[in-house]
């Protein structure tokens, strides 16, 4: 109703208030965001949420026309205005919430800061920690830069394995070389080559020489290079990988080899037990901590659906007089779906197990030349099993696997393209980790591209694994299960498809 009356259709302050900014009745304050955009309010209502807007409309040099904002986006802008509102976020990408968390420190706005934060430390991945971080230092928010370097801390292959990361700032790269607890593959030797590459862009963006290692030493700077322990190399990896490579002079590698000798010798862990002789030897500006880094422990758990009993067949079935063993080309690709939820704890989502096709007919078939000879030998040498059709064991499965936010965002996507076998368990691993909140419901989209049928079954709705709880719904297009852009996915009890999880739940130093 939104007649003059429409206030009687409101049960509650909260309704009449939405309604308000839904219909921009009675605005009486305009704002020009970025771009040039306007967006109408109340300025009773803005400054009873925000002391600052209470200075620019009712203070002593209260604006008095339009506004201009020209450091907050338009989506940012709208975002706060709908918390104003309606107390509701509604975030539509990872950039529209950091710079919504920008606006909410501007106006002061502190529990929408808070929403913000939680959201981006949800939206957290090895992929963009490290941005994050910077943009958390650049904000200040301790809380949201500490989440991010344990997430790089924890996942630092997947990290390092980022082209952006050559990018980083170079204070990012002194907090991660300053942290104790990081999972390098290699250990030291690890964080000195992911040094180095930085330092290699480094060069290239000032236009010095990468091949030259006093170029590379420059790049690094005596900070970085004080973080760096080469006491925790053992003595081939200083000879042959670093002493080759030029950032430290031969006197400076010779002093660290003999450190070490001494360090040994004398039984001790650590070099600052030793004599000061030995101690002295070390140039001052390189790191005297022979200990070398400890990993964050983190256990993977897997979560296993209980069978209960098999479902449908689905797919496509097999095209006869067709070569190779496989059926037609399918119309389009197979689509199957389970929805879960976290009811205990927050964890994160690293893989899933589902089954593989089932082997065609035709695969079991003789081929043409073999149609017409005897199974069993005549010339006494060779074998009956030679001339028996012999069942296959593997093929090339085509999948993607993208994992979806309750309101339908991809958080994730990797396509599975290996060889597995037939009527089995393949295991996929997902491109990078996915925090799944508590309570928060989430989709595993499974897309099977190859041209097979595959045994879907009746799974277990709910399991507990070491105390966190998981909830599930299997679903999928009853119009034989085709995945286009017509799809509907109906509720499917008989096609599940998902058969186990693998996660690690959120421990002391795992907190994404």
């Amino acid at each position: 109703m939104d007649g003059e009356d429409w206030q009687l259709s409101k049960s509650g302050v909260s309704e009449r208030i939405q309604h308000l900014h839904k219909t921009k009745q009675w605005t009486d304050c305009s704002f020009q965001v970025t771009g040039g955009n306007h967006a109408q309010a109340h300025k009773v209502i803005l400054a009873c949420c925000s002391p600052v807007f209470e200075a620019m409309l009712f203070g002593p040099i209260a604006e008095k026309n339009v506004i201009v904002v020209p450091d907050v986006e338009p989506e940012a802008f709208r975002i706060l205005l709908e918390y104003i509102y309606t107390d509701c976020t509604s975030f539509t990408s990872l950039d529209a919430a950091c710079a919504t968390l920008y606006a909410a420190k501007k106006y002061l706005l502190l529990h929408l800061r808070q929403r913000c934060v939680m959201h981006l430390v949800a939206l957290l991945r090895p992929s963009n920690a490290c941005s994050l971080y910077e943009f958390a230092v650049a904000l200040g928010e301790e809380e949201l830069a500490q989440e991010s370097l344990k997430v790089i801390c924890t996942y630092l292959p997947e990290v390092l394995q980022d082209p952006s990361f050559v990018h980083i700032s170079r204070g990012t790269l002194e907090a991660i070389l300053q942290e104790d607890l990081v999972n390098a593959d290699s250990g030291e030797a690890t964080l000195i080559s992911a040094s180095l590459s930085w330092a290699r862009q480094e060069c290239k963006r000032h236009g010095t020489n990468p091949e030259l290692g006093r170029e590379l030493r420059q790049a690094l700077g005596p900070e970085i290079v004080s973080y760096l322990r080469f006491m925790a190399l053992s003595s081939e990896e200083l000879e042959k990988q670093v002493q080759p490579r030029g950032i430290l002079t031969r006197d400076e590698v010779d002093a660290l080899l003999k450190a070490r000798c001494e360090l040994k010798k004398s039984g001790k862990e650590e070099l600052e037990d030793c004599s000061g002789s030995t101690i002295s030897q070390i140039p001052p500006n390189l790191c005297t901590n022979s200990r070398p880094r400890s990993s964050i422990p983190i256990s993977l758990r897997c979560c296993p659906r209980r069978y209960l009993k098999a479902g449908p067949v689905v797919g496509y079935p097999e095209t006869p007089g067709r070569e190779g063993g496989h059926p037609g080309p399918p119309p389009s690709p197979l689509l199957l779906l389970c929805r879960l939820r976290v009811v205990s704890h927050c964890v994160v989502l690293t893989g899933i197990q589902v089954w593989t096709g089932l082997a065609p007919l035709s695969a079991f078939s003789l081929p043409a030349n073999m149609s017409q000879r005897r199974w069993m030998p005549d010339d006494g040498q060779s074998s009956p099993e030679s001339h028996h059709p012999r069942s296959p064991l593997t093929y090339e499965e085509d999948m993607e696997v993208a994992v979806l936010d309750q309101e339908g965002r991809v958080l994730c996507k990797v396509p599975f393209c290996d060889r597995v076998e037939y009527n089995s368990l393949a295991t996929i691993s997902l491109g990078e980790p996915v925090r799944l909140a508590k309570g928060h419901e989430y989709s595993i989209r499974l897309t099977l591209c190859q041209p097979l049928q595959y045994q879907t079954a009746f799974l277990s709705v709910s399991e507990s694994v070491n105390g966190v709880c998981f909830e599930f719904a299997d679903y999928a297009d009853p119009r034989g299960n085709v995945g286009d852009e017509n799809s509907r996915l109906v509720s499917r009890l008989d096609m599940g498809f998902v058969q186990t999880l693998f996660f690690y739940p959120r421990g002391r130093y795992f907190a994404f």
